[in-house]
């Protein structure tokens, strides 16, 4: 399984957002700067998340990003589409009648795939990856053993 750089940055600029939240809104650049990544590139990323609703930008001084939601409620599926990794469903309707079995059953194994990998990031939050990795107090509590499997 591969992700575009788009999607990893992404995920970790939600990762960063998350372990702060209830904090100060976090600057572009510190999370440029921990991810090596352009802060022009990472502003675009950010942009997404925030037409969807998922971050606020805060001017000012000390502004940045700030998660609009609880990080518990905010799912690894929920990123993922906003920055493009999952595509459009293909249909099985009558253009796959006029294909050949093999390809019907690849087309067919293939949608299953990702519909169980799209399931398997909808169970999963940015609280549980925190939480998981030991993060920030105010998100994750106490740190807990949890497994994801797919």
């Amino acid at each position: 399984m591969k992700f575009s750089a788009r999607v990893q940055y992404g995920l970790q600029a939600m990762l960063h957002l998350a372990d702060r939240y209830g904090e100060s809104a976090v600057p572009v650049s510190f999370i440029a700067k921990e991810e090596s990544i352009s802060p022009a590139y990472l502003e675009q990323i950010l942009n997404k998340l925030k037409k969807e609703r998922l971050v606020k930008s805060v001017r000012g001084p000390r502004g940045g990003y700030v998660l609009t939601q609880k990080p518990g409620s905010i799912s690894i599926r929920k990123i993922l589409e906003v920055l493009g990794y999952f595509s459009a469903p293909t249909a099985l309707g009558k253009q796959s009648a006029q294909i050949r079995v093999p390809q019907r059953a690849s087309q067919m194994f293939w949608l299953q795939v990702e519909s169980a990998f799209q399931k398997a990031f909808d169970d999963i939050s940015l609280h549980d990856l925190i939480q998981r990795a030991g993060g920030s107090e105010a998100v994750s509590g106490a740190t807990a053993n949890l497994a994801f499997n797919i």
